[in-house]
């Protein structure tokens, strides 16, 4: 059966003068014994049209005729359409076949296939690349990896020769446009240098930026890989003894990042089809996309379905948190998280906004409410962000709004500075005490030393930061920590573009996800890991503990000549322990050690490995290549704009700005190296005796 090649010029536009310019080149081999049909879904496969839309227009139309004139030699089919139809993103499609060609070149696509790689490391004779943008690259690779250097003697849209920088050698290559397309053929090429290697070598002008970013590309695919400008100079030097400026070095890594990344207003543009497939790789998902007015970006939202199915088995308790992020057009990343029954990280949703303002935060909630709604003894963690608790306020009115205290510490030693290390363990002990007379014990100490900082604590309000207080059971969630992780788990993504940002977190949480459900299956105990080990601590502490009877279910523990009452029934201990951690604090242990009780049976199901394994029931699945998303017309469509964006003066920060008093706190104390006292060193040490 013959075959036939066709070069399928696409995406261009007609002239003034009814030329077909500015287009792509694709090429298909198909038979000649091929129906329309089957050709027209060839067509749509290469171009990556939706077949199911545009077979419809095509037919519908009738704008289009349809010749085919067969010669003798059956070398090739005469195939033109008369009238070009418009495809799925707005672009023009020609077929022009190669009898429309003066003199026409027949390639065999299956034997010769078209090179796009720009580091293809071989060059020869009748080689086949995409464009000459490709060539170019490919040529200057195979310089560098070859150790010469070459200079262009003729340079034009339909031809491309070089030759040797020396002239008297007979180093040369040449290539030209096929049939007047796109694609470049090597035409002839004399591999073999007659100069001197000093000559070559003298010189290093194909080792520019893109290139060495094309080079470099892959040491970028993942974003946590720290490779710096240095370690570039110093690859290319010991790889290929280029030497390399720390400029170009620089120059190179930000042209890696851009083939990588691509250009970051186009990231904004995909959007609409990205959050399109990820509904349709994860059904039930909820995603929301805002835009202003003048179309520009605004708001992000994504709950995927697998944590919208999941929180159900998890505390009812949402830790919010927002951070910058490090691309072009900034912005800041809003999350939304839980603790798995294994204490784990558990995202619930997660935002791109334009800025952490009420507006933004308002309409995060109000996401966050339709994707998950609310649950009885609902609990909202954060900082004391004021466009936090004003949205939670309005969104979730009913729902209490607890205080992150390491935030709170954080402001209490900003405000007041006297006497901060002998305030520390009062504030923490105050904030994380179980009963009201132990609160009230610390509260004292803490008005001795500094009464300032009571009357800031009581504005706040005690039941939002103070565990004895709470009108709530936040259990253990006393802090945020676990919104920071996730903040910090996705440091290197937020220097990403929009699209890739959303496609990173994703992964993440896909990541950490199967993780979690493989510990959960490798466990056989009814507990998770971290609740057993708390179980057991409280078993070790119950030891010389003795229990006294009242009733079936109510029973006296004495510890230590202090009286505590345990209730079975109810779950409930005097030292509020048991109801609080719902688990089995030591005197409740005592109790069910004397009855030969299993304390795992007093748990809160929320600690149970069968818990574990429902919230992880169901998976996250991946997108497809982007290369074969189908997207609908409406969804492609839809025009999405960076958001405006002023650019400030300087060198664009990577860190967050750290207060003073946060900085300090993970400084490492320098102490005395003669008396171990701090405030000084050896050389100005003055507590050493003299020698008499």
């Amino acid at each position: 059966m013959a075959t036939l090649p066709i070069l399928i010029q696409h995406g261009g536009r007609w002239d003034s003068n009814n030329r077909f310019i500015d287009y792509s080149i694709e090429g298909v081999v198909i038979s000649t014994e091929t129906k329309f049909i089957d050709f027209v879904s060839t067509i749509s496969k290469q171009l990556m049209i939706d077949t199911t839309i545009n077979l419809i227009e095509i037919h519908e139309r009738e704008r289009e005729r349809y010749v085919f004139n067969q010669n003798e030699e059956n070398s090739s089919v005469c195939l033109q359409i008369a009238n070009t139809y418009d495809i799925h993103n707005g672009d023009t499609l020609q077929l022009i076949a190669f009898d429309n060609v003066d003199d026409p070149e027949v390639v065999d696509f299956d034997k010769t296939p078209i090179i796009d790689d720009p580091l293809n490391n071989t060059v020869s004779e009748g080689q086949l690349y995409k464009d000459k943008e490709t060539l170019m690259i490919a040529l200057k690779n195979y310089a560098i990896q070859k150790k010469f250097q070459f200079k262009v003697d003729r340079s034009s849209p339909s031809r491309y020769f070089l030759v040797c920088v020396n002239d008297r050698c007979t180093w040369f290559f040449k290539s030209s446009s096929l049939n007047k397309s796109k694609i470049f053929r090597v035409r002839k090429f004399s591999k073999d240098h007659t100069c001197l290697a000093r000559d070559r070598l003298f010189t290093q002008r194909v080792a520019t930026a893109p290139v060495i970013g094309r080079i470099i590309c892959d040491k970028y695919v993942d974003p946590k890989t720290i490779y710096t400008a240095k370690d570039i100079m110093k690859d290319m030097k010991k790889h290929y003894g280029i030497d390399l400026s720390y400029w170009k070095a620089n120059r190179s890594k930000q042209k890696a990042f851009q083939f990588l990344r691509g250009d970051p207003s186009e990231s904004y543009a995909k959007l609409p089809s990205y959050l399109y497939m990820l509904m349709h790789s994860n059904p039930g998902s909820v995603v929301c996309l805002r835009k202003s007015d003048e179309e520009h970006f605004m708001y992000a939202f994504v709950a995927l379905y697998a944590s919208i199915k999941g929180w159900e088995f998890c505390k009812p308790i949402v830790v919010v948190d927002g951070s910058f992020l490090k691309a072009t057009y900034r912005g800041m990343l809003l999350t939304a998280c839980s603790q798995d029954a294994g204490g784990k990280i558990f995202s619930l949703a997660y935002a791109i906004v334009d800025k952490e303002n009420d507006a933004s935060w308002g309409w995060f909630f109000e996401r966050f409410k339709e994707a998950l709604g609310d649950r009885d003894d609902m609990c909202i963690v954060s900082d004391r962000n004021e466009s936090i608790a004003k949205a939670a306020s309005i969104v979730y009115p009913q729902v209490s709004h607890c205080v992150c205290i390491w935030h709170l510490w954080n402001n209490i030693k900003d405000r007041y500075k006297r006497s901060q290390e002998e305030l520390r363990e009062i504030f923490f002990a105050t904030a994380r005490a179980y009963t009201i007379q132990e609160f009230n014990h610390h509260m004292t100490e803490m008005e001795q030393i500094d009464g300032r900082v009571k009357d800031y604590l009581f504005d706040i309000w005690y039941h939002r930061w103070s565990r004895a207080h709470a009108k709530v059971n936040r259990t253990m969630t006393m802090t945020s920590n676990i919104a920071e992780s996730l903040n910090s788990a996705t440091k290197e993504a937020r220097e990403l573009p929009i699209q890739q940002l959303l496609e990173e977190i994703r992964k993440l949480i896909n990541r950490w996800n199967y993780t979690n459900r493989n510990t959960a299956q490798a466990t056989f105990t009814k507990l998770t890991f971290k609740y057993n080990a708390i179980l057991d601590e409280n078993l070790d502490a119950s030891q010389h503990m003795m229990v006294r009877p009242s009733t079936e279910n109510l029973h006296s523990v004495i510890d230590n000549g202090r009286l505590f009452i345990v209730c079975l029934r109810e779950r409930t201990c005097s030292c509020r322990r048991f109801q609080l951690d719902q688990i089995p604090c030591p005197h409740a242990w005592a109790v069910l050690r004397s009855k030969n009780l299993e304390g795992e049976d007093y748990c809160s199901m929320y600690y149970s490995n069968e818990y574990m394994l429902k919230a992880y029931d169901i998976p996250i699945y991946p997108l497809p290549d982007e290369s074969t998303w189908t997207i609908p017309v409406e969804v492609l469509e839809q025009a999405v704009l960076p958001p405006v964006w002023n650019k400030m003066p300087g060198r664009p920060k990577k860190v967050r700005y750290k207060k003073v008093s946060e900085s300090q706190a993970k400084r490492p104390k320098s102490s005395c190296g003669q008396c171990g006292h701090e405030s000084h060193n050896r050389r100005t040490c003055r507590n050493i005796p003299y020698n008499h």
